[in-house]
């Protein structure tokens, strides 16, 4: 931001005497103060007007201006960003999804120490079970050998009945006890926390929890929270969700990154 510095001093043009070709004003002075003037001027902020007060943020395009006293000028700051730099986390992905094979999620790095995907309205188009698969080649492939993955978890149901259970040798993370129902109305919300995928020298580990409409006799809500991890330490750079029943009918997602 710069503020307004006068150059040229019209005082002392006054004591000068008659005839001296400092006392004139020139039109280069005027040009110079005025000049100066603009810049400062062009440099403050308009002041804020109710009328063009803002009914919704837009993350993307609204920005936030602050100052940088090391350098000495303003700065802009998108409304998203800021939105990471006061929670750490950082939106990097959204989206829906209507009849997909599957959800993926590509370009892991080590930028961020932490992944939480939001999820809302997944329904599966046949019953089953939604599970999670990490990948090495940036999702090109993704593993699922038999004794890939490890889980536990618990589940509830709204019935009174609970379940636990779990797998040491399994082909992916399942998120699931009971098959999710695909009937509308009972789709599956919820979060689950990808930690350290890209870090070579750790288990890519994930903890959820998930409610949704299980299949079963007069139907249940289910709640469930687990944990699970890659059995072997890599650098995982991607993850799938897929139902391996048949397709995700309908879906919404939302990837942020927890800061390194």
């Amino acid at each position: 931001m710069a503020s307004y510095t006068q150059q040229t001093d019209f005082t002392a043009k006054d004591s000068l005497p008659t005839g001296d070709a400092n006392k004139k004003i020139l039109g280069a002075d005027h040009d110079l103060e005025f000049g100066l003037i603009e810049t400062a001027v062009n440099s403050k902020l308009d002041q804020y007007s109710a009328a063009s007060a803002l009914t919704a943020l837009d993350d993307d395009n609204d920005s936030l201006s602050i100052y940088d006293d090391s350098a000495g000028t303003y700065k802009r700051i998108t409304i998203g960003n800021a939105r990471g730099e006061l929670t750490q986390l950082t939106s990097i992905v959204s989206g829906s999804l209507v009849s997909a094979a599957s959800v993926d999620f590509t370009d892991l790095s080590t930028s961020y120490r932490a992944y939480l995907l939001v999820i809302d309205d997944f329904l599966p188009a046949t019953a089953g079970l939604l599970g999670l698969q990490t990948s090495t080649d940036n999702g090109s492939t993704f593993d699922a050998g038999g004794t890939d993955y490890e889980y536990a978890y618990e589940g509830r149901d709204s019935g009174g009945g609970s379940n636990a259970g779990g797998d040491n040798a399994a082909n992916a993370i399942v998120l699931m006890d009971v098959n999710h129902d695909n009937v509308a109305g009972g789709e599956c919300s919820g979060h689950i926390w990808i930690h350290a995928p890209a870090d070579s020298g750790q288990k890519t580990t994930v903890v959820w929890q998930l409610g949704y409409d299980a299949d079963q006799p007069g139907g249940s809500w289910m709640f469930m929270d687990g944990a699970g991890q890659r059995a072997a330490s890599e650098a995982n750079d991607a993850f799938t969700l897929v139902y391996p029943s048949g397709n995700i009918a309908t879906g919404n997602y939302h990837l942020y990154g927890l800061r390194a």
